[in-house]
């Protein structure tokens, strides 16, 4: 019986398409979040469509579902699929849980667009930083359960991005550049360790001041 081949890692970095096609692929969402609500809330919602946009076209050969799909589904290489980060043991929730924690976050992020957009637009204090914290905490729990087997970062600040573009804000980051560090990962492992305050700061102030 011939052995099943392994599973190939995946740095979209190391594509020789990369820096043609992610920025390109970044800008086009960008473009379409700025001037669609309805398709900034849908893809904050679900990131699946927007991940597989940025990223279809610099996977591995023959592993395309690594772009658009998350770990734990039932495909090959994502059925057992786990993801270990150095720095942070408590990021990359176990493959068969998965979509169930990505299901929760969904209802969450549709139920909290629905009650704000019941209040918009955003004119008072405590309804900007309700949204602060709205963004932040989206952010980093999308993050803390790294669903995709790489493109987590993409996929948070694409989140970000659609949430304050949808209430008229401009994004804080770009989708396809990392932010400077180390004050970007300190900010996210602040907040993961409930220490929300320097993140939520952070965003309060650019929205403030944009």
């Amino acid at each position: 019986m011939p052995q099943a081949q392994p599973c190939p890692p995946w740095e979209y970095r190391n594509h020789p398409q990369y820096p043609a096609v992610v920025p390109a692929r970044a800008a086009e969402l960008m473009g379409a979040l700025t001037t669609d609500n309805a398709t900034s809330a849908a893809t904050a919602i679900d990131t699946r469509s927007a991940h597989r946009k940025l990223f279809r076209e610099v996977t591995p050969v023959n592993y395309d579902y690594y772009a658009g799909h998350y770990r734990g589904e039932d495909f090959p290489c994502l059925k057992t699929c786990t993801v270990h980060i150095g720095t942070d043991p408590r990021v990359g929730e176990l493959p068969h849980r998965v979509a169930f924690r990505m299901y929760r976050f969904s209802v969450f992020i549709k139920e909290i667009i629905t009650a704000l957009d019941a209040d918009t637009p955003i004119t008072t204090k405590q309804e900007l930083q309700r949204l602060v914290v709205f963004i932040c905490r989206s952010f980093v729990d999308f993050l803390t359960v790294h669903p995709y087997v790489n493109g987590n970062g993409h996929a948070a600040r694409v989140i970000m991005c659609s949430i304050m573009l949808h209430y008229g804000f401009r994004p804080v980051w770009r989708i396809d550049s990392r932010p400077s560090e180390p004050e970007y990962s300190t900010l996210i492992s602040e907040h993961r360790s409930g220490n929300t305050e320097p993140l939520q700061k952070y965003v309060l102030q650019w929205l403030i001041s944009n």
